[in-house]
């Protein structure tokens, strides 16, 4: 009911808010929405009707969906082809202006169903989540990208991040999952590398069952 009191304009800018799930500058959002005119009438609107509100980040003016049951409305209001697209535009608009953290492009591109953005920005979250020591929030993010692309090289870097995490029967099923992919010349290395991760968390049957293999040269 309320959004039949509400201009084509205001809609498309409420859909790229609602999208965004987050707080976006009004510049950016009007920008995704192609709304070159009008767009602090259209802001006023959607406040009016408290389907917006605006709130300072950090000292910067940001506007966002009131609550998350209008967000899910309008989400749900949404084709597959529409939701897409609202969420490329998004992706496109906020990589141009590098105001936007790996993270939110990585989910972004990832809906968009663009696949390698989806995994350049999954492996700069990941790296910026380790650096940050958070280990299972990397962890995720890079069991996002091998979902993707299952490569070596992702695999890996899953392990490590499992690994630190204290998560060490994770890390060896990771590492033997990289160990199928590496080239034959890391192959034992990898295995090795799982063997010990199941040793260390108490899985000796596991572990020894790796070792064994490896000594007795079935590889």
């Amino acid at each position: 009911q309320t959004s039949a009191l509400l201009v084509p304009d205001a809609k498309v800018l409420l859909a790229h808010l609602a999208v965004a799930g987050r707080p976006m500058s009004p510049k950016l959002a009007l920008m995704s929405a192609g709304i070159k005119r009008g767009g602090r009438g259209l802001v006023h609107d959607l406040r009016a009707l408290n389907l917006v509100r605006t709130r300072d980040v950090g000292g910067v003016r940001m506007l966002e969906v009131c609550h998350d049951r209008i967000r899910d409305r309008v989400i749900g209001a949404l084709s597959p082809d529409e939701s897409r697209a609202l969420y490329e535009s998004l992706f496109r608009t906020l990589e141009r202006s590098g105001q936007a953290e790996p993270d939110w492009l990585h989910a972004l591109s990832l809906a968009a169903k663009l696949t390698s953005e989806a995994i350049q920005y999954g492996k700069a979250a990941a790296a910026r989540a380790r650096k940050s020591l958070a280990f299972d929030r990397a962890a995720s993010l890079y069991r996002s990208c091998i979902a993707l692309e299952p490569s070596a090289e992702l695999w890996k870097e899953l392990s490590m991040a499992l690994a630190r995490g204290g998560r060490g029967v994770a890390a060896a099923e990771a590492a033997l999952e990289a160990a199928k992919r590496v080239p034959d010349d890391e192959t034992i290395d990898w295995t090795q590398l799982a063997a010990a991760h199941y040793m260390r968390s108490g899985h000796f049957a596991q572990g020894e069952a790796l070792g064994i293999l490896e000594v007795g040269g079935d590889r």
